[in-house]
């Protein structure tokens, strides 16, 4: 006789799985591949799986599966982001190189007797890019030493190129990855400074709700209302400015690599937001740098016309 829990599972679908799961960005992100590649073959109380999405190797032969967890785990390597998608690939390990793959990340697990390779991250590119990492140590493109292979899969995530057999689907006529060719002008090199500037981080649905409930309660104060007038009357201070220019930075990557951003839902708003942070960290950082004169010039502008009040008419 089944059990009430085997029949559960049985006739549990996507939507009844999701509508429990506690963490807003896995979710979002799972609810995304349900309508990129359709119903997941594998449903559990706290993970949906597709056996081969069919995204990776091509034509998806050595892709095992893909899954994604209710789960959100924080990872500061080679950015603050989050975990919670893993693909799975046939690749065979020499053990001499085990070593430098469990000093790179922790982000990469090798199963010895099935001879494969999971990759977990916070988005298919970022595992596409792993996995291709991993072959490429393997098959010698990558110097089997701690410190070079470090820094060369800190490259690769932030800079890419994404492997030519990765073919993700189009979100609303665009490519997941922005850019599937050669490293472009954007691309921006490994932040090694001690006190690297602080990267934008994925917003969920969840905290943009809040942030924007937020933001209307403190707009209708007085205090906010009198804290903004007391703020156009001052030039910003330099942490300030290089926020502002990092925000325009991003901006103009987003006007060029994803033109219909303004265009897309919330769901697919978040999945952008996850390729410009694992790719574009880098060169969000470095335009930021040039733009922070032109930031301050429209400090100066704007309190300038503070200070002047508004125009009268003559009498």
């Amino acid at each position: 006789m089944k059990t009430f829990k085997k029949i559960y599972h049985e006739q549990m679908s996507a939507k009844d799985s999701l509508d429990d799961w506690k963490h807003d960005d896995a979710k979002a992100f799972a609810e995304s591949l349900i309508k990129d590649y359709g119903q997941p073959d594998e449903v559990t109380q706290t993970m949906v799986k597709w056996y081969k999405l069919g995204a990776f190797g091509g034509d998806g032969t050595k892709e095992m599966e893909t899954y994604v967890v209710d789960e959100s785990i924080p990872h500061s390597f080679p950015d603050p982001h989050r975990d919670f998608v893993y693909t799975v690939m046939e690749i065979k390990v020499p053990s001499h190189m085990l070593d430098t793959l469990g000093h790179v990340t922790g982000s990469i697990v090798y199963d010895g007797l099935k001879k494969t390779v999971t990759a977990r991250c916070g988005s298919l590119e970022a595992n596409a890019l792993t996995l291709q990492f991993v072959k490429d140590l393997v098959e010698g493109k990558i110097k089997n030493d701690n410190d070079v292979a470090k820094k060369e899969y800190a490259n690769r995530i932030r800079n890419g190129p994404l492997p030519k057999t990765f073919t993700p689907e189009e979100i609303e006529g665009i490519i997941n990855c922005g850019c599937n060719q050669e490293p472009c002008e954007t691309y921006g090199d490994v932040d090694e400074s001690p006190n690297p500037v602080r990267k934008f981080k994925v917003v969920t649905r969840a905290m943009r709700r809040k942030i924007a409930m937020r933001m209307r309660r403190m707009a209708k104060s007085a205090t906010f209302k009198k804290k903004k007038e007391k703020s156009k009357r001052r030039i910003a201070s330099p942490e300030k400015i290089l926020m502002k220019a990092r925000k325009m930075a991003k901006q103009k990557i987003l006007k060029k690599r994803f033109p219909r951003y303004s265009e897309l839902g919330v769901n697919q708003k978040i999945k952008v937001d996850q390729i410009i942070q694992q790719r574009y960290s880098g060169g969000i950082a470095k335009l930021a740098k040039k733009l922070m004169k032109v930031v301050r010039r429209k400090e100066i502008e704007k309190v300038k016309r503070a200070r002047q009040g508004p125009e009268t008419d003559d009498v």
